[in-house]
């Protein structure tokens, strides 16, 4: 595993849950700091013990890092040290990449769906932004 890559995934993830919008004040810094490296390495650590979900699959750090980028872009912070919810939601991304097992017929309607959403927001990902 690129441990460089998944550090600056879960670096960056961090750095985007600890602050609002608004700027921090400057006093606060190295607290902060130090907060901002106990999320990454607490980020890192949870990467590694779901990596398990898709480590046989031949782009399973890929999956991995870009799962994390995903949950990047949709966390509205702060959510400082807010583990649970990013283990849970990095399970769930995995578990939907490579599934582990399948629902009987009454999970079919929530997959349909699900599908639907997964097609929208591929459309949505390949139109930049400024369209």
């Amino acid at each position: 595993m690129d441990e460089k890559r998944l550090f600056e995934a879960c670096f960056s993830l961090a750095e985007g849950l600890m602050w609002e919008k608004t700027t921090s004040q400057l006093e606060k810094l190295p607290e902060q700091m130090y907060e901002l490296s106990v999320m990454t390495e607490n980020f890192v650590s949870l990467s590694k013990k779901n990596f398990y979900q898709v480590e046989n699959l031949a782009d399973g750090q890929e999956i991995l890092i870009g799962a994390i980028k995903y949950l990047n872009a949709l966390a509205i912070p702060p959510l400082r040290g807010n583990y649970e919810w990013y283990e849970y939601s990095l399970t769930i991304l995995l578990e939907l990449a490579n599934p582990g097992g399948g629902p009987n017929q009454s999970g079919l309607p929530y997959l349909l769906r699900a599908r639907n959403g997964i097609e929208q927001l591929i459309e949505w990902a390949n139109h930049p932004e400024d369209e």
